[in-house]
């Protein structure tokens, strides 16, 4: 790894996504603001107009393009043309925008299909810890520009979404001194299933950064243990551990079937077809040498690399050459906040308590 570029931030002020694309990385924040670090200038620039909410995601589909969600009110396009000069033009949802359900209403993006699904908060002292809801669940097509109501779908109280792959949404289920359950949501069958669960006291305490590996889902558990499930079988199978707690999390790997923004394998909503392209993977990533590879951060500032059946490089970020000298008390995953890796075959990219990191990955 070669350190490229440190985008700061004010404090408080996290970013909330960061995408990697040929020409640069694009990034969004709490604030509403959108930057993009154009990799040939080498400088960074502003989205003229702050929004109104938070940048929820924000991916590249094509160079020059990129798709946002701004909160629960609207999808934004970007483009990244002149990186002087960013162009976007915003989607209107057309559904009622409830501002009571408005900070726990997560968009869902996966290249052009967009899910909004509210999940029950937490924070509200009369949430009943065995009690399900019923939420309203909203798909928007960027492409088409086409929106569906999917109707309701019933999340238990106490629950954590993870991704969504295009097709599938994946989130855990808790039960007080109960289990713990993996459950996707299907929006062609448009119907929740459980998928896995964890019994009561099987050393399963926590489970987080889980993602769609094509039919496997790996996880991290208990805040150090990287873990590989397989559907099909259920088997589960210890990738790698770290000695301090994971804070950032991704996976890249080739998909099976090659998607090519706009080509004719495309099948988009149109006037209430429910039909959706099949996607087996909830990144931007474009081709890469081998399989899978998965990045992973600790407290302690390690990034540990896994490839080819085995952990290939754990690197201490401070001490990569021309890296920052930040203050002795200064550390990068301090405050707590959600922290994001974005990456592809040439760049690495993460989020952190003193702005954006980009680093340049070894060829």
């Amino acid at each position: 790894m070669k350190f490229v570029k440190h985008i700061k931030i004010r404090i408080a002020e996290p970013l909330t996504c960061v995408t990697t694309g040929e020409k640069g990385i694009a990034f969004g924040s709490i604030s509403g603001y959108v930057g993009f670090y154009s990799k040939s200038k080498q400088e960074v620039t502003y989205v003229k107009e702050v929004f109104e909410e938070i940048i929820r995601t924000i991916q590249f589909i094509n160079p020059d393009m990129a798709y946002a969600c701004v909160g629960d009110e609207s999808g934004l396009v970007l483009n990244f043309r002149e990186a002087n000069n960013i162009q976007h033009e915003s989607i209107q949802y057309t559904r009622n925008h409830n501002l009571s359900q408005c900070p726990n209403t997560i968009p869902f993006l996966n290249r052009e299909t967009c899910l909004l699904v509210p999940f029950p908060s937490t924070s509200n002292k009369e949430t009943q810890i065995e009690s399900y809801y019923k939420q309203s669940a909203w798909l928007l097509n960027y492409d088409t520009r086409s929106q569906i109501d999917l109707g309701k779908i019933t999340i238990a109280s106490y629950s954590v979404p993870f991704c969504f792959n295009g097709k599938r949404l994946l989130w855990l289920e808790f039960h007080e001194n109960k289990e713990k359950n993996f459950m996707v949501y299907d929006i062609t069958k448009q119907d929740v299933e459980k998928l896995y669960t964890f019994p009561h006291k099987s050393k399963y305490d926590q489970i987080s950064h889980a993602r769609w590996y094509n039919d496997n889902i790996i996880f991290v558990k208990n805040g150090k243990i990287v873990e590989m499930m397989d559907l099909h079988t259920n088997k589960i199978t210890t990738l790698y551990e770290h000695k301090s707690h994971i804070v950032a999390f991704e996976i890249l790997y080739n998909q099976s079937t090659p998607i090519t923004p706009n080509s004719d394998k495309n099948v988009y909503l149109n006037n209430g077809d429910k039909q959706e392209e099949e996607k087996l993977s909830d990144m931007e990533s474009r081709g890469i040498s081998g399989g899978l590879q998965v990045f992973s951060i600790d407290y302690t500032e390690k990034l540990c690399i896994y490839q080819d059946h085995k952990v290939s490089q754990v690197i201490d970020l401070r001490k990569l050459p021309d890296f920052p000298k930040l203050p002795s008390n200064t550390y990068l995953f301090d405050m707590g906040y959600p922290y994001f890796i974005s990456v592809d075959s040439k760049n690495f990219s993460f989020t952190s308590d003193q702005g954006l990191f980009i680093l340049e990955r070894n060829q």
